[in-house]
């Protein structure tokens, strides 16, 4: 699709880690983070281990969205 396209396509993930044992969520995680654009959501920020490190972070409480500050 990125071929297609000219640039990679917006991914949105909504939770899709939480049930997961922790070897499937870094492996998911991982691809992910080599995806190009991407929305993950997440119901504790732990779930999301190394990707943080990386990654622009945003706090929704109340329908309020707030970026987080590393």
């Amino acid at each position: 699709m990125a071929a297609r396209l000219g640039s990679p396509p917006l991914l949105l993930a909504d939770d899709v880690v939480h049930e997961m044992d922790p070897g499937r969520r870094q492996a998911v995680l991982r691809r992910l983070a080599a995806s190009g654009q991407c929305f993950l959501s997440a119901t504790h920020l732990s779930q999301l281990g190394s990707i943080v490190e990386v990654a622009k972070l945003f706090h929704v409480k109340h329908g309020q969205v707030e970026h987080e500050k590393q």
